[in-house]
């Protein structure tokens, strides 16, 4: 909130500023769309066998790529396919890889047990040199 006076000149009421903080889970794909951990949440734990997973994004040639590390108690080839078209329809994904600047997401299963859990775990790792 932000102390009177506002603009107009009033002196009893209290405004809201901007919005801060948590941007540090934000990051930028494509022509900067940005993602964060809560689109992935719903499209990965679709299906119950998902215990955990983790995103890295790393960039090929001038395209984006999202991979992901499930871990997953029954990992197959079905899950894979149900996770990726999942993953794909995301608005964020689907316009990025419309534009040609995202590859298709990809998924690799890992033992369960492997991924360390925190109480702050970071769900999303950016790889690619930053040229901001």
């Amino acid at each position: 909130m932000l102390a009177p006076p506002c603009g107009c000149g009033a002196h009893f009421n209290r405004r809201l500023k901007k919005p801060s903080g948590r941007m540090d889970l934000q990051f930028k794909i494509g022509m900067g769309r940005k993602i964060s951990p809560v689109l992935f949440d719903e499209s990965v734990f679709i299906d119950k066998s998902v215990i955990d997973y983790q995103v890295s994004i790393t960039k090929e040639g001038y395209k984006d790529v999202l991979a992901f590390e499930v871990e997953a108690k029954e990992p197959s080839d079905e899950l894979k396919q149900k996770l990726i078209e999942s993953i794909s329809h995301i608005m964020e994904i689907e316009d990025a890889m419309n534009e040609d600047l995202l590859d298709t997401p990809r998924i690799e299963f890992v033992e369960v047990g492997t991924m360390e859990y925190k109480a702050k775990a970071k769900k999303i790792v950016d790889l690619r040199e930053n040229f901001d």
